[in-house]
Parts: structure tokens; sequence; C-alpha cells
């Protein structure tokens, strides 16, 4: 039987984690932890608990408690963060083996910040297998030699950079791309043959596009995602 490690799993958990030291230093931070703080881990690591919240002097006394006494405890509507970046949270705190204490960070439910919380872990975990799909699609693209099957490889790779964007934008809800200029063919094309490949061999979507439309100006992906989500619904009636 294959044996667990422990820490990849806490690093795969969407709850964010902490290590503390018994002098209050972190020494470990799991991704969900650092993408909710919006720093990088080895930023994170070597930071005091007063550096990460700086406006909640009742965490560090419930932390000290925690490692003297070795009693959890759970501290609601607490200041997350640095001063340009504060964030409500639920901790809990727990008495470390080695001595010092762990923290779980989660967001109140009460405002859906559990859901967020739990969508951030999911686009967290969607990435590495978005990677590998993404190089894969890519592998094939080289390999092929028939168009037709080498447009699909391409599809999939660019159906891949999409879910990959879906997913950063949960990760940070704030770095929505930017409006751009884009062809209103292509991404009508690429929504109908994505349709496509769930009727085939029928092809379904007339194509009746004006040749004389000028560019849009917006976020391709939202729109390609509209035209995807109104076919399936014509699919379905």
């Amino acid at each position: 039987m294959q044996k667990v490690d422990a820490l990849s799993l806490c690093e795969e958990m969407a709850t964010g984690l902490a290590v503390c030291a018994a002098d209050l230093r972190v020494r470990w931070v799991n991704p969900a932890l650092a993408d909710w703080l919006e720093q990088g881990p080895a930023r994170l690591c070597g930071q005091h608990l007063s550096d990460l919240a700086p406006q909640a002097p009742d965490l560090l006394k419930h932390a000290n408690r925690c490692i003297d006494e070795a009693r959890a405890s759970r501290l609601h509507d607490v200041l997350l963060g640095n001063p340009t970046c504060l964030r409500m949270a639920v901790v809990e705190l727990t008495p470390h083996a080695a001595g010092g204490l762990l923290m779980e960070v989660h967001e109140p439910v009460a405002s859906g910040g559990g859901l967020a919380l739990g969508l951030r872990g999911l686009a967290h975990e969607l990435r590495n297998p978005l990677s590998g799909l993404r190089g894969a699609a890519q592998l094939l693209e080289r390999r092929l030699r028939e168009p037709a099957l080498c447009e699909l490889a391409v599809l999939i790779r660019e159906e891949a950079d999409r879910l990959e964007s879906l997913a950063s934008r949960l990760l940070q809800p704030g770095d929505a791309a930017p409006p751009d200029s884009f062809n209103v063919h292509a991404v009508l094309e690429r929504a109908a043959t994505l349709i496509e490949q769930e009727t085939a061999p029928r092809r379904v979507v007339e194509r009746d596009y004006d040749p004389a439309l000028p560019p849009a100006f917006g976020n391709p992906q939202q729109i390609e995602q509209i035209v995807l989500n109104l076919l399936q619904n014509a699919l379905q009636a």
C-alpha cells in the first residue's frame, strides 16, 4: 500500500494552514493560505504572527495561551494580512506536537466566504491538470498531420488556457483581464466547434457570419462562455 504523505495532503487542502514555532514565527504555510493572503509562501515564512495580524492583539494572546497551556481556541472576526490588504477571518489555533501551534484560517461563512475559500481551493487544484492537458495538446499539435485533427488539438489547448484564466480569476477576483479588441467570428466559431464535438458527427450549428462585422471590444473569453451557454440551452431545449 502506498504511504500517504501528511505534508503533501496539507499542501493540497483548500483550508488555509500555517505552522508557527513557539516564538510565534511562521515556519510553514500551505498554498491556500498564501493565495488568500496574496503573498508568496517564502515571504510569509519567518514572519512573526503579529506581522500577519497587526490589528488583532487578541490573536497573539490566544496563540501564547495555546502554546503555554496546550489548549485549542477559535477566534472570530480576526483581521489578517498587511495594512494594504486586510481580510476578516475565523482562526482556529491548535497546539502542535513540536511545541508551536497549527493555525487554520477560514473566511466567515455568513458572508459567503466559506464558499469563496472552497472555490479558490478548487481553482488551485485545477491548475496542475490543466497544465498537463495543455502540454498534451501542444504535443498533439506538433505530431498530427491531418489538418482537422490538428485544429482540434489547437482548440483543446485554447480551452485549457481559458480554464486557466477562469481559475486565476477565482484565485485573484480583482485581477480580471482588461477589455480588448477581438474577432467576433473567431469566438463564435470556437464555441460552435466545441458544441459540435458533443453532437458529432451531426453538424448542429448553422453558420451565417457577416464578413463586414467589425472587431468587437470586450473580454473574448467571457463572450465565448455566454455563447456556449446559449448553445447548450438551445441544444437541450
